[in-house]
């Protein structure tokens, strides 16, 4: 398991879990599913966006102004605000736009409606910057080697799952916005990502 996906998986206690259940409607797997998916996305997405030097300046600058890790000490609290606008403006940071696309892939993935996977991928997004933030505070990291600890989570999670990862990258590599290539073939991956990362 990667770095960043143990820590939220260790902060995502039954009362968080509680939380985005009342948020989404989903049941607790569900939920896991789409975490399972997301979180080694918006870390590949980063890991891409770090390998430029403004990029990892950036994301190093904006961990040290707003995320500092202190989002993990309560993530049922903090799921339980509205914190919607924030996450969006991440996701399209990361992700430009290739959100929708995203989206859309995390549906085929995990079977789950694009409304609800919208709804945890905003919430989580906080989440990740946060669980960044917090490791790159505890080991004193500058630009330059947060960009080396984002490429080496990217290594653990394809290494880890290599078919899921390779779907994940077909979302965020590519220069297409649309869905047209995304074949419904894909929905297992979710489940296989739920086994390995939890």
């Amino acid at each position: 398991m990667s770095a960043i996906l143990s820590t939220i998986a260790g902060a995502l206690t039954q009362d968080a879990l509680g939380s985005l259940q009342s948020k989404t409607g989903l049941d607790g797997d569900q939920i896991k599913m789409v975490t399972a998916a997301a979180v080694p996305l918006l870390t590949k997405a980063m890991a891409k966006n770090a390998e430029s030097e403004d990029g990892a300046n950036a994301l190093s600058s904006a961990l040290d102004k707003d995320h500092d890790g202190s989002v993990l000490d309560d993530l049922a609290g903090f799921f339980m605000q509205d914190k919607a606008s924030a996450g969006e403006s991440i996701l399209n940071h990361v992700l430009g736009s290739k959100l929708n696309r995203t989206v859309s892939g995390l549906t085929k993935m995990t079977g789950i409606g694009k409304e609800q996977v919208m709804q945890v991928l905003l919430a989580l997004a906080p989440v990740v910057l946060g669980a960044l933030g917090k490791m790159k505070k505890n080991d004193g990291l500058d630009a330059a080697n947060l960009t080396n600890l984002l490429m080496g989570e990217k290594q653990t999670i394809e290494e880890k799952d290599a078919d899921s990862s390779s779907f994940l990258s077909k979302l965020i590599d590519t220069d297409k916005e649309d869905d047209d290539d995304l074949t419904d073939e894909v929905v297992s991956l979710g489940t296989s990502l739920l086994k390995k990362f939890f």
